[in-house]
């Protein structure tokens, strides 16, 4: 769909007094001096509409549906999965804030390794704040799907460019993402876990036979 065409239908519930006291035009509710300055100014190429299946899948398995490209560098959306009786590994974040919003199934979350468990079912926001540890995983059997909100552009890079544990210690580095996979184990055991997100299986094994 055309951007002239999304605008015409984002501005059509606007009363006609209104626009035309804004001295607007009457197919798209914007002046068409306002109208040209908004599409000469789309130079990053986004559009106004991410469809559902839109988006860029990373190799961090994290769909970006809103880069922060098209949000001036202040944050980015995307997507992300979790199998049942999975963990994401405890971690923080150097330079960026973030909430999660649950779309389907529930999460539990523990902050700064304190053992205490906040249960988020769909229709929650949780917020994360930077330099704060934290975790959370799936309780259930069934697959849960989220929404991550990332200020800043550097879990971006992150999730871009990790490929595997060789890559994790330089991407650490260069975007201030710090796991902790020895608590990781501790948590798959307190909670009857059975994953460690994007861990292999040997790799599971071998943290698992640290505790």
């Amino acid at each position: 769909m055309k951007r002239r065409k999304l605008l015409q239908l984002a501005m059509a519930s606007i009363p006609g007094s209104y626009l035309a006291a804004c001295g607007a035009s009457s197919n798209t509710g914007l002046s068409d001096t306002a109208l040209s300055d908004i599409l000469a100014g789309d130079n990053d190429g986004q559009p106004l509409l991410v469809l559902p299946s839109e988006g860029e899948m990373t190799t961090g398995e994290m769909l970006i549906k809103v880069p922060s490209s098209s949000m001036a560098g202040h944050f980015s959306i995307m997507h992300g999965e979790l199998d049942g009786l999975q963990l994401l590994p405890p971690h923080t974040h150097e330079f960026e804030d973030q909430a999660v919003y649950v779309l389907e199934g529930e999460l539990a979350f523990e902050f700064a390794g304190n053992g205490e468990v906040i249960v988020a079912p769909a229709g929650s926001y949780v917020i994360k704040p930077r330099n704060v540890q934290h975790a959370f995983w799936n309780p259930g059997s069934e697959k849960v799907r989220y929404v991550e909100f990332s200020t800043e552009s550097g879990f971006e890079g992150y999730v871009r460019d990790v490929e595997g544990a060789d890559s994790v210690p330089q991407l650490e580095l260069d975007y201030g993402v710090i796991h902790n996979m020895f608590y990781a184990g501790e948590l798959v055991k307190t909670h009857g876990l059975t994953s460690i997100h994007r861990v292999p299986q040997a790799d599971f094994d071998l943290i698992m036979g640290m505790i």
